[in-house]
């Protein structure tokens, strides 16, 4: 259990997450925090915990199936944006292949659950989100170059 306990000097707090459900005997002779496991119910591990400057509500979920199947047409949901540091407040629509891009982060809509009351989002931050059109940018460049590379072979073997 060695490295149980928190991340020191990260100020990263309230990563642990006590619950009932792991079998004591499991994990006997373990020691959390001066007290012996098995007193303790249970406990489990959970990602750090990132609060941002800007919220996210809820305003109206909208989910069409193609008729007479179960297969998702359009997922949608409309939100309200707030940011008091950028002193930003905005409704924004989430739907299928159209995600919100905000401060680093891109909300997709992935579904719906409770009877389609409630909207998942599927949360991501990718630092090097302009790693791809950097790439295709120099891939068009070496074509360019290849390209007006033979293009003057051809025209200088034409002329002779």
């Amino acid at each position: 259990m060695g490295a149980l306990g928190g991340l020191q000097g990260s100020g990263i707090h309230d990563a642990w997450l006590f619950h009932n459900t792991i079998n004591a005997s499991a994990i006997q002779g373990a020691w959390f925090h001066g007290y012996p496991v098995s007193r303790i119910p249970g406990f489990t591990l959970r990602p750090a915990r990132v609060y941002n400057p800007f919220s996210l509500t809820l305003l109206k979920a909208t989910h069409t199936v193609y008729p007479g199947t179960d297969i998702p047409k359009n997922f949608s949901s409309r939100i309200r944006l707030i940011d008091s540091r950028q002193k930003e407040d905005r409704n924004v629509l989430i739907y299928m292949n159209s995600p919100l891009r905000y401060s680093g982060y891109t909300f997709y809509q992935a579904g719906f659950d409770n009877n389609d009351k409630t909207s998942i989002l599927q949360v991501v931050k990718n630092p090097t989100f302009l790693l791809p059109y950097i790439a295709c940018g120099l891939v068009g460049a070496g074509l360019l170059t290849q390209f007006s590379m033979h293009l003057v072979g051809f025209l200088r073997r034409r002329r002779a």
